[in-house]
């Protein structure tokens, strides 16, 4: 079983800086994924198996420390959770 801390180094590594895209008349920035793994950490997420950028939103599927399953929906442009849900 991988550790979880070279999963997080390849996640990491495999990251790109922050995203920008043009929104109206400004400019908008996305979150990492360094920053996303971040925040599922902050929110008890120990191991993450599933991590996609889409439709605006950081999707994170993982588990906790004790062996719970957790879902965690991020904004990609504030970091603020949208959605967390914990099994």
């Amino acid at each position: 079983m991988p550790s979880r801390i070279a999963i997080a180094a390849l996640l990491a590594a495999l990251s790109p800086a922050p995203a920008f895209c043009a929104a109206g008349h400004g400019a908008s920035t996305t979150i990492s994924r360094q920053q996303a793994l971040e925040l599922a950490r902050k929110q008890g997420m120990a191991t993450i198996y599933e991590m996609e950028l889409e439709q605006g939103r950081w999707a994170l599927d993982g588990n906790a420390a004790d062996g719970r399953h957790i879902e965690l929906d991020l904004d990609a442009r504030t970091g603020e959770i949208i959605q967390i849900k914990r099994h």
